[in-house]
């Protein structure tokens, strides 16, 4: 795509532009084709998103936050909603909730061993040290 697509993606998203995107559905072609389109629509004032909290048509959102909808050229279409993208970006959300759910896990543990006044040997660093699991070490 052209620069000034992606910057007009980049800045719809920076301000605060969230296009609504089914939870369920796909045509199951090429990865994830439909949540793209819903996402890329947007970018050219259709769709819907949500804006300062609000769920509006596309097209007012970008108007309330200043912004133009964008005009494709060549191919730029099938190469916003043909990929891996949507996947990649769910992969990551659902890493990142993992590592808070990891230090809820830890925290819980801990107290719960506290509670039965249970045995610290088992958390010596020596211990851990023998299988260097650098996720082992660090809980």
């Amino acid at each position: 795509i052209r620069v000034q697509t992606l910057q007009a993606l980049a800045a719809m998203l920076n301000a605060g532009i969230v296009p609504v995107v089914p939870q369920l559905g796909s045509v199951g072609a090429s990865g994830d084709l439909a949540p793209l389109s819903h996402l890329a629509i947007v970018l050219l004032g259709g769709g819907q998103a949500f804006y300062q909290g609000e769920r509006m048509p596309g097209a007012e959102a970008l108007q309330r936050a200043g912004l133009t909808p964008v005009t494709l050229s060549y191919k730029e279409g099938l190469a916003l909603n043909n990929g891996t993208a949507q996947m990649l970006a769910c992969g990551v959300l659902a890493l990142h909730r993992l590592e808070a759910l990891l230090e809820t896990a830890d925290l819980a543990a801990a107290m719960t061993i506290d509670a039965f006044a249970g045995r610290l040997g088992a958390f010596a660093e020596e211990v851990h040290a023998l299988r260097p699991h650098p996720g082992q070490v660090e809980a």
